[in-house]
Parts: C-alpha cells; sequence; structure tokens
C-alpha cells in the first residue's frame, strides 16, 4: 500500500467517527455520506493530502468545505443524535409563549397539548368602532376595559364549594342507612332490646369542563393589553358556563313539591305568591332541613315585594334588607338571578350540595387546524394547517371537579312554580262552603 492510499484510508477514518457522531448510524447511510465527502480530494497531491490528516486542522477544514452538502444529506438521513432538532425549535418557541402568556396566576400551568380550535388574530381580535373620528390619532387616552353584564349564577350560593389542590377519579362517602331496633326503659334483670344500623357508601365521578382558543403570535405580541384582556374574559366565561353545568345538576337534584299541610286551604281570592312558598317551606322543614336561601327570578322578587292586601297595604315592607344589607323574603335569604325562569323559585337549606373542584388549569402548546371531515371520520379533510408553520400557538383552558349531594340529603331543596303549587293550597270551593 502506497503512502497516498495510506493518508487516503486516514482521512475517510476521521470521515467515519465525525459522520457517525452527527447521526449516520447505519452503513449504508455512512457509506453513502463518506463517499459523498471523499469526492473533495479527487485530483488532489500528497502534500495536500497530508495537511488533511492534521488532526487540528483536516476534519474541521473538510467540513466547513462540505458543510452545505452534510446538512442536505443530514435532512435526508433519519439518524440518531443527543437532540432532536425539531424539540429543540419547540421548546424555544414554547419558551417565547410563556414570556408571552406571563399573566397566569401562581395555581395554573403551563402544558403541552396539541387540539384545534379558532384563530383570533391582529384582524379579528380588536374590532373599532366604525365612526371613530380622524383626528383621533391626535389626541386620545385609554379608559378602563368595560366587560358586558353578566346574569348572576346562583349555584354557588346554594351549593358549599370546596377548592383543592387535586381532586381524585371518584370521591367516595359513607352515608348512615337504616336502623333497626329502639332503646328502651328496662326493668331490674329484663332483656335489653336489640339495636342495629348500617352504613352506605355513595361515590361521585369527576367531571371536566375545558374550551380552547388559537392565537397567532402577532395578536399577542402586538395587542398584549387586548390578549390580557382576552384570557381574562375567557377564564370568566369558562366558569360561567360552569356554573350553567352546575346548575342543570342542581336542578336535577331538586325535589319537587309533593303535598303539605298547607293543601286545599285558602280560598282562590287569599291565594298568594306567599302561600306557594310557606307550602315549599313546610315540606322541606317535615323532613327534617331548615330552609334559608330563596331564589328567585328578579321580576318575581319586584312582583311579589308589590303584592297588596285589600285595604292597599303591602304585604312587606319595600325593601327588606338584613342587618347584613342582604334581602329577605319571609325570613329566607334571597338570591335573584335571570337563570331562573319567571314563575319559578328554588327554596332549600344552603350548603348541602357538595361541589369539589381544583383550581383552573391552563395548558399552552402547538396543534393542527383541519378543515373539512367530521369527528366520527366521514367526509373528506381540505386542509391541514400546523400551528408552528403559521406562526401561531394554542390555549387549553379547562378545571376538574365533583358535585353530588348525599342521599340523606335528598327533599332539603326544592324547585317549584308558583302557579302549580298555588292551585295546590286552593280550597275547592264546595270545601270553602
Amino acid at each position: 500500500m502506497n503512502e497516498e492510499e495510506v493518508l487516503l484510508g486516514k482521512i475517510k477514518t476521521q470521515f467515519e467517527e465525525s459522520l457517525s457522531k452527527k447521526g449516520f448510524l447505519t452503513k449504508e447511510d455512512l457509506d453513502k455520506a463518506v463517499a459523498a465527502r471523499m469526492k473533495a480530494f479527487e485530483g488532489l497531491d500528497l502534500d495536500q493530502l497530508k495537511q488533511f490528516t492534521d488532526p487540528d486542522k483536516g476534519i474541521t477544514a473538510i467540513l466547513k468545505k462540505q458543510g452545505e452538502a452534510i446538512t442536505a444529506l443530514a435532512e435526508g438521513v433519519k439518524g440518531k443524535s443527543d437532540e432532536n432538532p425539531f424539540k429543540v425549535a419547540l421548546d424555544a418557541k414554547l419558551k417565547d409563549a410563556e414570556k408571552i402568556f406571563h399573566d397566569r396566576s401562581s395555581n395554573q400551568e403551563i402544558r403541552l397539548n396539541v387540539k384545534a380550535a379558532a384563530v383570533m388574530t391582529t384582524t379579528n381580535g380588536v374590532t373599532g368602532h366604525s365612526t371613530l373620528p380622524d383626528a383621533l390619532i391626535e389626541s386620545f387616552s385609554e379608559a378602563a376595559f368595560v366587560p358586558k353584564r353578566q346574569a348572576r349564577e346562583y349555584v354557588y350560593d346554594l351549593a358549599n364549594v370546596t377548592t383543592v389542590d387535586e381532586v381524585e377519579q371518584y370521591k367516595i362517602w359513607l352515608e348512615e342507612g337504616s336502623e333497626e331496633g329502639a332503646f328502651a326503659v328496662v326493668a331490674e334483670g329484663g332483656l335489653k332490646p336489640l339495636v342495629s344500623t348500617s352504613l352506605v357508601r355513595n361515590y361521585s365521578t369527576v367531571r371536566k369542563v375545558a374550551g380552547k382558543y388559537v392565537v397567532t403570535e402577532e395578536f399577542a405580541k402586538f395587542r398584549r393589553n387586548a390578549y390580557n384582556i382576552i384570557q381574562r374574559i375567557i377564564q370568566q366565561k369558562m366558569l360561567r358556563d360552569k356554573a350553567g353545568i352546575l346548575t342543570t345538576s342542581l336542578l336535577g337534584d331538586a325535589a319537587s313539591y309533593v303535598s303539605s299541610a298547607l293543601d286545599g286551604q285558602y280560598p282562590a281570592e287569599q291565594v298568594t305568591d306567599y302561600h306557594a312558598i310557606a307550602a315549599v317551606a313546610a315540606q322541606i322543614e317535615a323532613l327534617g332541613f331548615v330552609p334559608d336561601m330563596l331564589i328567585l327570578n328578579p321580576e318575581d322578587k319586584w312582583r311579589i315585594g308589590m303584592l297588596q292586601g285589600s285595604n292597599g297595604q303591602f304585604f312587606l315592607n319595600i325593601p327588606s334588607i338584613d342587618p347584613t344589607g342582604a334581602p329577605r323574603l319571609m325570613g329566607f335569604q334571597v338570591r335573584t338571578s335571570t337563570k331562573i325562569p319567571v314563575g319559578e323559585f328554588i327554596l332549600g337549606e344552603s350548603g348541602l350540595w357538595e361541589i369539589e373542584q381544583e383550581p383552573i388549569t391552563v395548558r399552552m402548546g402547538y396543534g393542527v387546524t383541519v378543515t373539512g371531515g367530521t369527528s366520527n371520520g366521514g367526509g373528506n379533510v381540505t386542509d391541514v394547517q400546523p400551528d408552528f408553520d403559521h406562526n401561531r400557538f394554542r390555549v387549553i383552558v379547562e378545571q376538574f371537579f365533583h358535585n353530588y349531594i348525599a342521599s340523606n340529603n335528598d327533599g332539603s331543596f326544592v324547585h317549584g312554580e308558583f302557579d302549580a303549587i298555588k292551585e295546590l293550597v286552593t280550597a275547592e270551593e264546595e270545601e270553602i262552603e
């Protein structure tokens, strides 16, 4: 073997070691990469080849010379390296997104997630009034943000709400079951009566309320104040929508009016909404509960407040306010909400319907937006847009929670209709005669 062949062998070995470190692990890929690099030495004389065997200059020089070719081959080969280039770029992007999403509270977190959602951009994220004056740019100041007025959510007033660090999939508890026998006075030497009781295990399954939104990085970067406001609005919307879900569950757990000692006792011309409320209170108290909260539509609150006797005197002082400043009706705390339909009400003992929840979780990441197709796989997908390629990111807002009422507390609150209950407490005309 002549000196030229020895030098070429050394150069080839150096290339193999260098390229192996860069991820060309299979023999086929390695041979292909080395062959491409060795073309650079065709036609070189012996002195030039000796320069490339210098450990301090050789490989560095050749890699610089062949940098573009190495990059092209590396992109076409699926090698294994210490760090995934895509992961490095994605992590860097997420760090930038986290800096943008800077006003999250301490009980929230950032996680990677991939979901699809609508997109908020600098074009549709903030819209202007159609008649803004031309001179606006010359002199203006910015006032405080003005939110929409939302309906009052009453479910949190009636329920007992507990926030914990983390909820489990199931919430279990023990309830008092049936009992047999009774204690009695026993004479000396007499037989003591047998007494027994039992426990019943009950459980609740976790639920999750969640939503998502997609934002362009330009919107988050150039509309910082607007984006911060939108984050708060979306979190508040999640809480309102969750309250609507809880209200549906609450109404499902509420008892109906069945009967009380007030049924059929009053002439039709004397029956008022007070009689309906009193009849429901009587039913609740007959079960051993103590009703303390009345929830009405505001229209019904004022209609009842305007009720007058035959002499024109109001039944109640207007307004009727307790020392804490809360309105009261017939001794009950009053909560008003447009979520209660006109003509209906809820009366019950507060604090027995349970809500256990985690803090709100915010998760940020990249995903894809799919156009066309359906969730069950039908139809044709017409477009797929990755967030990373379109300079945007998405945010997931969610909360895990339990809501339940123990079986032994069934009947502690009642959902009723004024007209239906008033009919039940109205006496038949024959009975009046």
